[in-house]
């Protein structure tokens, strides 16, 4: 039954954790699709899969079925010192999703050619933007019109964090943030820390293989962002938190700081109408949005 289920995330660990609430309803409504897909299809019985209707979902506060319950808000500490025991670039994409709000895949992926530059106080970042004139985006064609957008206003704080990455990009379709240059710039560090004398020992280059079993990639993963985030609360001594509890906290903070409705803006929630987005106008509030932002942090940090 998969109420008794138990699981475990580590080979060596005892398999005692149970599913959660929301993963046992998830798992339901996929079963459900399939007793569907098997009566479509005269493999299955409809009485049964009618029958399979009446299991409903699992409401919260039950008695043995845990929930996933969130993570307090991460606090600017102990987002500081997480960023201070990772590696700079995985530093880099923590500020990048914290002040811009930005979706974990979203940071990942950012291209030169994604920027738009025509105003320098307020750059904005349209993920995929080869894909169409709004860019990549779930929401992208659904509405009651032209459609959503996803554009997302860089202020001159994160353009400061972006400028040595896009140094570094070789081509317009180059990922900023790539495992390879981070791995690049570990290895820097230890030569600049070096103590033994390069006359002795390995120097830089001579310990290398030519053909090693994982090379780091030229895109990070969503997976290993978060799993550097993990290791990085784990050194600093901090609570673990997950993208999107940093993500949350930032919604938290625009929200107390600017208001609800540029709280809307900038997560790029589909949850209003942009039937002047010809015009522009929902950009230009944005941007205004994320400047107001900016502003505040700096009058807090300050």
């Amino acid at each position: 039954m998969l109420v008794d289920y138990r699981y475990t995330r580590r080979r060596d660990a005892v398999a005692d954790k149970p599913l959660t609430r929301s993963s046992l309803n998830a798992t339901f409504q996929e079963l459900r699709k399939m007793f569907v897909w098997g009566v479509g299809r005269r493999m299955v019985d409809p009485a049964t899969e009618m029958a399979f209707r009446e299991i409903k979902k699992i409401k919260v506060g039950h008695s043995v079925i845990r929930d996933n319950l969130k993570r307090a808000k991460v606090t600017d500490d102990e987002f500081n010192r997480v960023v201070a025991a990772v590696n700079p670039t995985m530093g880099a994409m923590m500020k990048v999703l914290r002040y811009t709000v930005c979706r974990p895949a979203e940071v990942i992926c950012m291209r030169l050619m994604d920027f738009r530059m025509d105003v320098p106080e307020c750059w904005l970042y349209v993920p995929g933007s080869d894909k169409g004139e709004f860019g990549d985006h779930k929401a992208v064609g659904s509405g009651d019109g032209e459609g959503k957008f996803r554009f997302i206003p860089i202020t001159q704080s994160v353009q400061k964090i972006l400028r040595p990455f896009m140094g570094k990009a070789i081509s317009d379709q180059d990922c900023l943030f790539k495992p390879s240059d981070a791995v690049q710039a570990i290895l820097e560090e230890k030569f600049d820390n070096r103590k033994t004398p390069l006359f002795a020992g390995n120097r830089p280059g001579t310990n290398r293989k030519e053909h090693l079993m994982i090379k780091p990639g030229a895109v990070y993963k969503v997976n290993s962002f978060y799993e550097a985030i993990k290791r990085g609360c784990k050194r600093a001594g901090v609570e673990g938190f997950s993208l999107y509890d940093l993500r949350r906290a930032s919604i938290t903070d625009i929200d107390a700081k600017i208001g609800d409705q540029n709280a809307t803006r900038l997560v790029g929630h589909a949850d209003r109408k942009t039937t002047d987005i010809y015009k522009m106008e929902p950009v230009k509030r944005m941007m205004e949005a994320a400047q107001q932002y900016e502003k505040a942090i700096s009058e807090n940090t300050s």
